[in-house]
């Protein structure tokens, strides 16, 4: 099942379809707990990026926060402190703004 809707939503985020309302409020609130990580530093900004921003996220970015949280605690960090940067996928950047102004 989640295969099938991890491909689903790759296309109308690819395709800038309008994307239907996929993430329960079961889900939701599964992701929140997610944020909680390992890396003092991530858990500060994740945790007020909840506080602050979760509520008003759109299904493209919860299901781009749904991914970063797949990543490394290193790697997620390099992102949200831009060490890194990513480009073309205007939902993560959108997201990662966000994240960034959870000011430490």
């Amino acid at each position: 099942m989640a295969s099938v809707k991890n491909l689903v939503l790759k296309i109308f985020l690819n395709k800038q379809l309008p994307m239907p309302l996929l993430m329960t409020d079961t889900e939701k609130k599964r992701l929140a707990w997610r944020c909680r990580r390992g890396m003092l530093e991530l858990d500060i900004v994740l945790q007020k990026f909840i506080n602050n921003h979760f509520a008003s996220l759109s299904e493209p970015e919860l299901v781009q926060l749904d991914a970063l949280l797949d990543y490394p605690d290193n790697d997620f960090w390099d992102l949200v402190s831009t060490r890194k940067e990513v480009s073309g996928n205007k939902y993560l950047i959108s997201l990662l703004t966000k994240l960034r102004s959870a000011d430490i």
